[in-house]
């Protein structure tokens, strides 16, 4: 049994060698990061939920399209911006960073070439000359703080 949503398939294997081979339990295969996550023991909707949404993006996901603006935004996430034209040796420490404070926060980066680069710098603050750089915001109940990361 299959279905889509939020870009992610799920199936449910009923076949005794997967289930041999991978056991009794939730798993999250990505192409990307870690390539798969394991959830253990028992679960509830709302763990099964809680579970996804901590392993379908990447660890440091690109800002585009509804899946970020939903994730950061509607769900009034704290989230720390990298924002940059190219990568560079920022990106692989902002990764690092992302790797250590994964739990307190999400970390995306922002091409600030495309339309919503640059329409959500204008949004945080962020002008060209600034780049590259990183932006924290926590939004709650419609208004976000922002911060500048030095």
């Amino acid at each position: 049994v299959a279905r889509t949503e939020s870009e992610v398939t799920m199936f449910h294997v009923f076949n005794s060698e997967l289930v041999a081979e991978y056991g009794s339990k939730v798993v999250l295969f990505k192409e990307f990061d870690e390539g798969r996550n394991d959830l253990e023991g028992d679960f509830t909707s709302e763990s099964l939920q809680a579970f996804m949404d901590d392993h379908k993006f990447e660890l440091v996901m690109l800002f585009e399209g509804d899946a970020a603006i939903d994730r950061i935004f509607t769900k009034e996430k704290k989230a720390m911006f990298l924002f940059q034209k190219k990568d560079g040796d920022h990106t692989q420490q902002f990764k690092e960073a992302a790797a250590t404070l994964k739990d307190s926060m999400i970390f995306t980066k922002v091409k600030f070439s495309g339309e919503l680069g640059k329409n959500v710098a204008d949004y945080i603050g962020v002008k060209e000359d600034d780049l590259p750089c990183v932006r924290i915001i926590d939004s709650k109940g419609g208004d976000i703080a922002k911060y500048v990361y030095s």
